[in-house]
């Protein structure tokens, strides 16, 4: 499931707080969503969650901008 999301460095930092991995990706700016950010997650039942976020939201602590 995906939903769009805002704040993407202090949804990071909670996941890292609660001890949950995650997978960051940013789609390329030349494609349809350019610039896109992609936050990728497990429930605790299993099920894959996306976070999207706006292409001008700030990385995260750790995470480069590019």
């Amino acid at each position: 499931m995906a939903f769009t999301a805002t704040d993407l460095p202090a949804t990071a930092a909670k996941l890292e707080k609660a001890g949950i991995k995650y997978e960051l990706r940013r789609l390329p700016l030349e494609s349809v969503r350019g610039g896109l950010w992609q936050l990728f997650f497990d429930d605790p039942h299993g099920g894959k969650v996306e976070f999207d976020f706006d292409k001008d939201e700030q990385a995260p602590k750790g995470h480069a901008a590019a």
